[in-house]
């Protein structure tokens, strides 16, 4: 039984005799390496990935794999395993739908602030399993710590969610995250700790870093205090040491290295909010990440605010930014409306 060649893992996984014999438990067999052998044009290591990643899956997936399923594999995949599969994917990249996954990595932001364990805004974070994962969550205004099963720490800014298996394996520590997070990791140079955030990927042995992950933002920022950490974009590679900072461009596809800023970027851990040329768009969203309220921009103008509020609240806040700018505002309780000032 020769069949069609079969190009990719992606490919292989949909593969229905393939999911059929895996998951039959013949994962193992002989028989059935020699007869993908034939058919699978990439390399032997390749084919045993795909035999893991198969196990995770059900059979006859008729609508092809999603990218949330996709996640899932990746996060359970060994370490060494994984960079194998991301080589590939990128190989692919215009024939695969979800190279996208891979396109954008970035990274992390280090401050000494990292374990503020008495601010008042950190929570319990509240979690739920599904399938050996664990879910903690963010709601806008709140800050959340997480505790990982290596003691590692991850303290989530609002609007922010992390999934982490509910044990490492033996030689990989992978999490995924939707937003910002301040990562305090446990050293262990064999397991590296790495973070998939949708478009974005971190990796480091361990040490303290922030990534910045929303995916209604321009750009993906990453900087460090101390130790070493990875980024990666598409086929552009940095490595980050003290104080340096990358910049994802969304829109570009470009990431950029600068040798200062990057202890400034962790600093919302400490409750510090800093406008650095921030627009009125990148005003609104994090006074909503940062405090919970609506915003809403009536005011319709370019603008760039400089600025750094230190545990302010809210309407110290507001006051500031009209100051610095001109801008009026309006605040009933729930909603700040930025408006032209009369």
């Amino acid at each position: 039984m020769k069949g069609k060649e079969i190009l990719d893992i992606e490919s292989l996984l949909r593969d229905d005799t393939f999911l059929e014999a895996v998951q039959a438990g013949a994962s193992d067999n002989e028989t059935l390496l020699e007869h993908f052998r034939k058919r699978f044009k990439g390399d032997e290591d390749d084919l045993k990935i795909a035999m893991m990643m198969a196990q995770g899956l059900p059979v006859k997936k008729e609508q092809g794999l999603g990218k949330e399923e996709l996640d899932r594999l990746w996060l359970e995949l060994p370490l060494e395993k994984s960079h194998k599969i991301t080589k590939r994917i990128n190989k692919t990249e215009k024939k695969n739908t979800y190279s996208i996954f891979w396109k954008v990595i970035a990274a992390a932001v280090v401050s000494v602030l990292a374990i503020a364990f008495g601010w008042q805004h950190f929570n319990n974070a509240p979690t739920s399993v599904t399938s050996e994962m664990l879910t903690a969550s963010a709601p806008l205004g709140k800050r959340v710590k997480v505790e990982l099963p290596d003691g590692s720490i991850a303290q989530l800014n609002g609007g922010s969610q992390l999934t982490y298996p509910k044990a490492f394996g033996d030689s990989q520590r992978n999490v995924s995250l939707k937003g910002k997070a301040f990562f305090d990791v446990t050293r262990n140079e064999t397991k590296p700790f790495r973070i998939n955030a949708g478009a974005l990927q971190v990796e480091v042995l361990g040490t303290s870093f922030d990534v910045s992950a929303y995916t209604e933002d321009q750009r993906a920022t990453v900087g460090v205090t101390t130790g070493k950490v990875r980024v990666k974009a598409g086929e552009s590679i940095v490595t980050l040491t003290a104080d340096e900072k990358a910049v994802f461009e969304r829109k570009t596809n470009s990431l950029s290295k600068t040798a200062k800023g990057g202890k400034a970027l962790g600093e919302w851990v400490s409750g510090k909010l800093r406008f650095e040329k921030a627009n009125m768009s990148e005003i609104c969203k994090t006074l909503s990440r940062h405090y919970g309220v609506h915003t809403v921009d009536q005011y319709g103008k370019n603008v760039s605010l400089n600025g750094v509020y230190a545990n302010e609240s809210l309407t110290n806040v507001l006051r500031g930014i009209r100051i610095a700018t001109g801008i009026d505002y309006r605040y009933d309780g729930t909603t700040v409306t930025f408006v032209e000032k009369k």
